[in-house]
């Protein structure tokens, strides 16, 4: 005989799913059927929830975190229905749309666009190093934004694909909670307190100063949950990842393609912090200040599954976000293959 853990159910107590235990006792075929789980491992629990919500409790601040085994119905959810503010995290969907249309032929990714000068130079990336005049494909425009995470040339994917065609295909996928709402530029001078300023090289400079003063604007609309920010669901993002992975997005080219690009990403430090050598995390990092975010999937041999991690604490100075989602996401990929992760004492990358 066999034992199944089936997980569901809402708890209206801080807005947290949580799993309860139903033992079903059934044949092996049965397990197998209903279930989904591997046959080498039909006895095992996903998703530890009380290890996991002991990390998520005390954080000062907000957590929103989602993991799902792709394909299968196991996940766990801890505020995976908020918004949260993503940073460079909303740098995916945009990703996502630009490829089907480029698919369609709708834009042609070998369309060559000038760099202009109302877009800001701070932040992440390789352009502003570049000199002038900056030209490039939208394809590799493309590319820096997910591989570098260039800011500049998010600003042109941004404008080139709109933010009401990135919207209306979120809405298309139910993904209610993630809205595209500012470029990268715009969103850097509203957490600085620079709201109805317009962007310039000169204002760039001031925004410098700014930063080195320390004056962030961390009660502004650059920090908050609304739809009038960029705002990312970890749910969503989740589900994304899964939809990107298993093709259902994009042809099978335009679908490698980005997985490819999610797979150069520079930054492994979060979700991946913990993960042994060799096992590929698809991600796309985000931080500034109080925000830690991290989207990724973690291409384990038996069982990829992806996690969508947010983190906003409430003290400006407070960082410990990124390495509370490290933890959480040990603790998740372990759960599904435990020589996949190293001690928290050791970090892999």
């Amino acid at each position: 005989m066999n034992y199944c853990m089936v997980t569901a159910g809402y708890s209206d107590t801080g807005n947290r799913w949580r799993s309860y235990s139903a033992v079903l006792v059934v044949s092996f075929a049965v397990v197998m059927m209903t279930c989904g789980v591997y046959a080498e491992n039909p006895l095992q629990v996903p998703f530890p929830e009380e290890e996991l919500n002991a990390l998520a409790d005390p954080f000062q601040g907000r957590i929103g975190f989602y993991a799902k085994i792709i394909g299968e119905q196991q996940e766990y959810s801890w505020n995976a229905q908020r918004r949260f503010p993503p940073a460079s995290v909303i740098k995916l969907p945009v990703m996502v749309e630009l490829y089907r249309r480029m698919e369609s032929g709708q834009l042609d990714p070998e369309q060559t666009i000038l760099l202009p000068d109302d877009i800001s130079t701070h932040g992440s990336g390789i352009l502003k190093r570049q000199d002038p005049p900056v030209v490039h494909s939208l394809r590799e425009y493309c590319r820096l934004m997910m591989v570098h995470s260039d800011n500049m040339a998010t600003d042109i994917v941004m404008r080139t694909v709109g933010q009401d065609a990135a919207n209306r295909f979120l809405d298309q996928q139910g993904f209610h909670r993630t809205r595209v709402s500012l470029e990268m530029g715009r969103w850097h001078y509203l957490i600085l307190g620079m709201e109805n300023v317009p962007i310039s090289r000169e204002q760039d400079e001031r925004l410098l100063k700014r930063i080195k003063a320390g004056k962030f604007d961390n009660d502004g609309l650059g920090y908050s949950d609304s739809l009038s920010n960029n705002v990312c669901g970890p749910r969503d993002v989740g589900l994304l990842l899964q939809r990107l992975y298993v093709g259902e997005l994009a042809g099978k080219k335009s679908t490698r393609t980005m997985l490819d690009l999610l797979r150069a990403s520079t930054h492994k430090q979060t979700v991946a912090k913990y993960v042994t050598k060799g096992i590929q995390v698809a991600n796309k990092y985000g931080g500034s200040q109080r925000i830690a975010a991290d989207a990724a999937i973690v291409e384990l041999k038996n069982r990829p599954l992806v996690i969508a991690a947010f983190a906003i604490s409430d003290q400006a100075s407070d960082r410990s976000g990124r390495e509370i989602l490290a933890r959480m996401a040990r603790l998740a990929i372990a759960a599904c293959d435990p020589q996949a992760v190293v001690p928290l004492e050791a970090s892999s990358r």
